[in-house]
């Protein structure tokens, strides 16, 4: 009886190494091919093969996190790439590619703070990473508008890395230009176009649609006031053209104010796209 339970111990034991040993080797062989499809842009594919691997059984998971992240990335599927990219832990090889992108994708979709403490908390020895990781931090201080953390950071620069150089130089051109940008008042614009139609709207910088709504205003000021000396307050011609006046007059003002904010939110925009850019660039070139 003894035997024969030796030997059950012992047969099971030889199927469980032995599906251990299949189980490594397939997870080799598909992070191999998952590699072949990401080296050859089938990103898609990557992704396909990737969603029938159960991750959490195989040892080589960290690549295959790593590979599914970069295919997400590279679609643009940047929500999904991070998440991907923050499950890498253990492989020296993707471990620092993966924190940084994570970072930088969540900071494009406009998680910044996430992406700051991704970064903040990295154990760095090596001088060229951290002074990426100075950078990238510099571009995340300018997108949420802190001024003072930007020039605590950016005073790290050294711009003795060719990868990342010019970068530097373009975000410290950023920040002046943060720095010397005039917001404008939306309330001023709307009192200047009250009292001179339009002169909101030239105060915003939209020179041709502050003389267009002049002209607009005007023309039908004097229409109105033209059927008022003619035919009195209750002429149907007054009352029409004393409406429209009222309209464009009022859309002038509302225009104004929106113009200013509208202005503003343009330059945001523009800025964030830019700071994206030159902190984006220092990655592909480091890493790739």
């Amino acid at each position: 009886m003894r035997s024969i339970t030796l030997s059950f111990i012992l047969l099971l034991l030889f199927f469980d190494v032995k599906g251990q040993l299949q189980q490594d080797s397939c997870s080799a062989s598909e992070v191999k091919f998952m590699d072949y499809l990401v080296s050859n842009r089938l990103f898609d594919d990557a992704i396909l093969l990737s969603k029938t691997i159960r991750i959490s059984d195989y040892p080589n998971s960290d690549s295959i996190l790593y590979l599914k992240g970069w295919s997400h990335y590279n679609l643009k599927q940047l929500d999904m790439a991070a998440s991907s990219f923050l499950k890498v832990n253990n492989n020296p090889h993707t471990f620092l590619k993966s924190k940084f992108f994570a970072a930088y994708c969540l900071a494009h979709d406009g998680n910044v703070e996430s992406a700051n403490r991704i970064l903040t908390t990295l154990a760095l020895t090596e001088p060229l990473m951290s002074e990426l990781r100075s950078t990238q931090l510099a571009g995340y201080s300018l997108l949420q508008g802190d001024l003072d953390s930007f020039e605590h950071y950016s005073s790290s620069f050294t711009n003795s890395y060719y990868a990342f150089a010019e970068n530097q130089a373009t975000l410290n051109s950023i920040y002046s230009d943060i720095v010397t940008f005039k917001k404008k008042s939306p309330l001023l614009a709307g009192i200047l176009s009250a009292v001179v139609p339009g002169a909101g709207k030239a105060y915003a910088g939209k020179y041709g649609s502050g003389v267009s709504n002049f002209f607009t205003v005007g023309i039908l000021g004097a229409i109105t006031y033209e059927s008022y000396a003619k035919g009195g307050i209750s002429n149907p011609k007054t009352i029409i053209f004393a409406s429209l006046f009222s309209i464009a007059y009022s859309a002038c003002i509302y225009g104004s104010i929106y113009s200013v904010k509208a202005y503003r939110d343009e330059f945001k925009q523009q800025v964030d796209q830019r700071i994206l850019f030159h902190i984006h660039i220092p990655l592909r070139n480091v890493f790739n």
